[in-house]
């Protein structure tokens, strides 16, 4: 479940080490899946970062260029994380817990495992225990429930998520431009999402046009 935080300024802009840690543990791991994130990484398809919806405090969640997305996205691909990895905190002088989220075939995201700020040093990893785990999604699970089993078939369970606005939940269903997205409700309505200017905007289109069009 992802939480909407459209009207909060953070930090935009990729830092340097957070690529190097990136490539440091890509290239480390035996993963011949690992790449195509790889090259996406070194090809420029990282255009910022995006705090707005954080999985859990920490959470940080990269942006793409649209010429990237077009090249490497793959809505066919399941999620997963790499996880177990661990990296070294210059602050604390203890490693962390450091997990790398891949959806649609992309680097979506990480997540560094610490009480307070840190300083990585992105030369200092350890991924002898580094695992793919790959997702149960729960919130498709729900949405199932108000679904026919045409439009089950036309989703990609992986691109569901819950992202929460105004204190109600609407299931991610496509991603647009610059972060906003169309959503959906379980009492079917439809709307798309956007956060400058902040709106929630009903749309009258029907879910099966809409997952032809996805696809």
């Amino acid at each position: 479940m992802f939480f909407g935080l459209f009207k909060r300024k953070k930090r935009t802009e990729i830092e340097e080490w957070e690529l190097e840690l990136l490539l440091n543990v890509l290239t480390t791991l035996p993963e011949k899946d690992d790449d195509l994130l790889i090259e996406q990484i070194r090809n420029g398809a990282l255009s910022g970062i995006d705090l707005r919806y954080p999985a859990e405090p920490g959470y940080v969640s990269f942006t793409f260029h649209q010429n990237a997305l077009a090249k490497y996205k793959d809505e066919k691909k399941k999620a997963y994380k790499l996880e177990e990895i661990r990296v070294f905190d210059l602050k604390s002088q203890f490693f962390l817990d450091y997990t790398i989220y891949v959806f649609f075939g992309m680097v979506h995201g990480y997540f560094i495992k610490a009480t307070e700020g840190y300083q990585i040093d992105p030369r200092q990893i350890d991924v002898s225990h580094c695992q793919k785990a790959y997702y149960e999604n729960h919130d498709f699970d729900q949405l199932k429930q108000v679904l026919t089993s045409e439009e089950i078939d036309l989703m990609d369970p992986s691109s569901i998520y819950v992202v929460v606005l105004d204190g109600k939940d609407y299931y991610h269903i496509k991603d647009l431009e610059d972060g906003d997205f169309i959503g959906m409700d379980l009492d079917r309505n439809i709307y798309e999402c956007t956060h400058d200017p902040y709106q929630i905007i009903p749309l009258k289109v029907t879910l099966k046009e809409l997952l032809n069009d996805v696809k």
